[in-house]
């Protein structure tokens, strides 16, 4: 008795071949869209980091502005020109040292942010009573008062044109 070799075996035509070709691609058209995804959070993680920083250094040169000039002279950093002193103006405002960065909080739809900064207010007074020990002390250049407190600085910004501004700062 002969053997045919050209008889049929299972899963040799024509149709098990390509079902055994799609097996084999559908893990590959699955993940397409998880590859598209992790682009997207890429690039909305790069943006978020993009606004962190220019958050940050808004505040460092509104923040210096203030100490060396005064809050009449930092309206180009807020909404419309506007500045805004914190509660307690005629101070300086020290910046923890400690702190190495302040959470900021971007919503969602990435038009505005919430930040919190630990600080040192610095004010200073001047001696009011008219007494000898008053004259004596602003002769010699002390006649001012200084106290240092620990604060927290909290401060809201908008994005406009793709930039970002001061809305308001306040010392809590």
């Amino acid at each position: 008795m002969t053997t045919d070799t050209t008889s049929h075996r299972p899963g040799s035509d024509r149709r098990s071949f390509l079902k055994s070709g799609a097996l084999l691609a559908a893990p590959i058209v699955a993940a397409t869209p998880a590859v598209a995804l992790a682009g997207d959070d890429t690039s909305r993680r790069l943006a978020r980091l993009e606004d962190e920083r220019a958050i940050e250094a808004l505040h460092r040169a509104w923040l210096r502005r203030f100490n060396t000039e005064g809050a009449e002279r930092t309206a180009e950093f807020f909404v419309a020109g506007k500045a805004q002193a914190p509660a307690g103006a005629g101070c300086s405002i020290l910046q923890d040292p400690h702190e190495d960065h302040a959470a900021i909080e971007i919503s969602d739809d990435g038009a505005t942010a919430t930040c919190r900064y630990s600080c040192e207010i610095e004010t200073r007074s001047q001696i009011e009573p008219d007494c000898t020990f008053a004259h004596m002390a602003r002769l010699q250049g002390s006649g001012a008062v200084r106290r240092v407190e620990k604060r927290g600085l909290v401060a809201s910004y908008v994005k406009a044109d793709g930039a970002w501004a001061i809305d308001s700062v306040k010392l809590v």
